[in-house]
């Protein structure tokens, strides 16, 4: 069985409430349940090194260090054609980060936004 390795995505507070998913919903409210995943996150992260690593959505739109780091943390060999070909392709809605990046119109089809994140001010 192959070791575990927890991959957690984050994103900037301010560009992930503009996005398309939650553009519709009260910054400040949004910037506050943001905060409180991103801190269960870190907590999972400090409490479990040996098989997490956090990256930031906006690294891998460019392909950044922390991309590069996660291959490392991974154990598997950076491909820089084959990492461009998969940013390339257009996922569901969601524009291409590659090609379209752009942190003001994500296009992301809205949905369910009910979690364990919610704040509980509603």
């Amino acid at each position: 069985m192959p070791e575990l390795a927890v991959v957690l995505l984050t994103r900037n507070h301010e560009s992930l409430a503009r996005s398309g998913w939650w553009k519709k919903e009260p910054k400040d409210r949004l910037i506050r349940r943001f905060a409180k995943a991103d801190a269960a996150r870190m907590a999972y992260i400090a409490q479990h090194k040996d098989h997490s690593f956090q990256i930031e959505y906006e690294d891998i739109c460019v392909q950044g260090p922390q991309t590069h780091a996660l291959f490392d943390f991974l154990d598997v060999p950076y491909a820089t054609e084959r990492v461009t070909e998969v940013l390339t392709i257009k996922h569901g809605n969601a524009k291409n980060p590659l090609a379209d990046y752009d942190d003001d119109e994500d296009e992301t089809p809205e949905g369910d936004d009910e979690d364990e994140f919610a704040d509980p001010e509603d």
